[in-house]
């Protein structure tokens, strides 16, 4: 198995998972602004 291949997955997979994380909240602050 190709471990820098695989590092490079994990860390996009890292950066779609933190994205998500600050969609959600800026929802959460449009919701609560209404």
């Amino acid at each position: 198995m190709n471990l820098s291949l695989f590092d490079a997955c994990f860390r996009q997979y890292q950066v779609v998972l933190a994205n998500d994380e600050v969609n959600q909240l800026r929802g959460a602050q449009y919701v609560y602004a209404l």
